[in-house]
């Protein structure tokens, strides 16, 4: 096992919180240390706390939006992920965002998860192995 947690950017739409939350929740289980920008304290300045989230991370995880042009913080993220050359895993909450989900294909340089029918453990455990190949090179 790794001495530090593998780091994990979560990226979402505000109205994916919850949804989030669990796959946040999981990941820690599994040994992940996801974080997001509810973890910026107050007064910090947020996009300055974002990009250190981001370029600590190994890689990060972009939750589909339900619609384009939702989420435009999350774009935002997913941009400046691209910038730091991160690895980014999409994940589709389920099968109305499929219409995004070209998005999510473009935007993704390592996979594209269909959450739909998988319980928060199962992508946690997905997420973990997408990261092993990372941990192995850092």
């Amino acid at each position: 096992m790794h001495e530090t947690m593998p780091k994990v950017f979560l990226s979402y739409a505000w109205g994916d919180r919850a949804f989030a939350a669990t796959v946040k929740a999981a990941l820690s289980d599994v040994g992940v240390s996801a974080s997001d920008d509810l973890d910026i304290a107050p007064g910090e300045s947020l996009a300055e706390a974002v990009l250190e989230s981001i370029r600590a991370s190994e890689i990060v995880v972009f939750v589909v939006p339900e619609h384009e042009g939702v989420g435009k913080n999350a774009l935002f993220e997913l941009g400046a992920a691209r910038a730091a050359g991160k690895h980014i895993v999409s994940l589709v909450p389920d099968r109305k965002r499929a219409a995004n989900s070209d998005v999510a294909v473009r935007l993704s340089n390592l996979m594209v998860l269909d959450a739909s029918e998988r319980s928060p453990s199962t992508i946690a455990e997905q997420v973990l192995t997408a990261l092993k190949p990372e941990l192995a090179a850092g």
